[in-house]
């Protein structure tokens, strides 16, 4: 996961900022999703912006990471990546509130994904 951040920070001239991401279990990111976005959930990734030098946290739901796994790619690994890079636009500003914006979103992921894995 270090490598996927680094190679996106670099790819979008963010070398200089840093970003954290956590690992969490369910009952924390459902907290997490209930408290900030008003949504009593499990979710697979919650971004929380940054400001200056530092770009922000993305928090991962692990659990949930590797349930969509099984339905998604079958690997964990993959998936992790996936919600990852889906975080990171959304420290950048990309939505997916609506449709559109998760279609976009998608498109912005399966093609950097696919330059680096």
């Amino acid at each position: 996961m270090l490598k996927i951040a680094e190679k996106f920070l670099a790819k979008h001239k963010l070398t200089k900022k840093t970003v954290s991401i956590a690992l969490v279990g369910d009952s924390a990111i459902r907290r997490l999703n209930r408290c900030y976005l008003r949504q009593d959930r499990v979710t697979d990734v919650m971004a929380f912006k940054g400001e200056d030098d530092y770009l922000g946290e993305i928090v991962i739901g692990y659990r949930q990471v590797k349930r969509q796994a099984r339905y998604y790619s079958g690997r964990t690994s993959a998936e992790l990546a996936v919600v990852l890079v889906h975080g990171l636009f959304h420290l950048l500003g990309h939505e997916d509130k609506s449709p559109a914006g998760r279609v976009i979103m998608e498109e912005l992921g399966d093609k950097f994904l696919k330059k680096v894995i």
